[in-house]
């Protein structure tokens, strides 16, 4: 019996401090917060629900609403192959701009 405490008190410590990698069947995408955020509120963008935005599904978007209040660049939209419409908003300035492709 004491050895049996004993194996289960090491083997405990053991599971305990060893490190457990964990892999996401889908990564988020490697966009800079604010834009992942404001995709995120959005809701549509999430097209498999899964509450997160893959690499896969951004490369999808073909419409982008945006506030540019937070967001530093615009370095992204070289990724959206399939954009074909882009709403930006300016809260600064008040004004709105909008392309369509």
């Amino acid at each position: 019996m004491k050895k049996t405490i004993a194996f289960l008190s090491v083997l405990s410590v053991i599971l305990t401090t060893n490190a457990v990698t964990v892999f996401a069947a889908d990564a988020p995408v490697n966009i800079e917060a604010a834009l992942y955020d404001q995709l995120m509120e959005n809701g549509t963008y999430d097209t498999n629900e899964d509450g997160i935005i893959s690499e896969t599904e951004f490369r999808q978007i073909n419409y982008l609403n945006l506030d540019l209040a937070d967001i530093t660049s615009l370095d992204f939209l070289n990724e959206l192959s399939g954009l074909r419409s882009l709403y930006l908003h300016i809260c600064v300035t008040a004004a709105f701009l909008t392309f369509l492709f």
